[in-house]
């Protein structure tokens, strides 16, 4: 979507690319007072606005390592142990090429021997398939 944005007081309101007028700005400016853009007087902006099943809790920071490695890592849950379901591993074109269902443990050894060089999406995901956290991770 580009164009005019349906802005209503939230950017939840709708998944999509909106590119907001100087009206909206200013009006993004006064529900964000707090915020360091607060004063912004840019003519227009662009805001990405993220589905509300991807939108991610980054307080919650997942730890891979080593990383980079050879397909053999540990994940590290930290905070997020006990709120995660399931790790999932994507290629990056987007495929789900390893997933596991998680338990309470805080860390996790990995093994993936088959796994061509590269780069890696590693997501951990709620019950409810919402994504709690993600990491890049690169396999030699």
């Amino acid at each position: 979507m580009l164009g005019t944005a349906p802005y209503k007081g939230s950017l939840n309101d709708g998944a999509g690319v909106y590119l907001l007028s100087k009206k909206e700005i200013k009006k993004l400016n006064r529900s964000t007072a707090k915020n360091n853009r607060a004063n912004d007087t840019r003519d227009s902006a662009t805001v990405f606005v993220v589905p509300k099943k991807e939108q991610i809790l980054f307080n919650n920071l997942l730890r891979i390592y080593p990383n980079p490695n050879n397909g053999q890592f540990q994940v590290n849950l930290g905070t997020l142990t006990g709120k995660a379901n399931q790790l999932n591993i994507y290629s990056m074109d987007g495929k789900l090429v390893y997933f596991t269902n998680l338990t309470n443990k805080t860390t996790y050894d990995v093994s993936i021997n088959d796994l061509p060089s590269g780069v890696y999406t590693v997501k951990i995901m709620d019950a409810k398939d919402a994504v709690l956290s993600y990491e890049k991770m690169v396999v030699k």
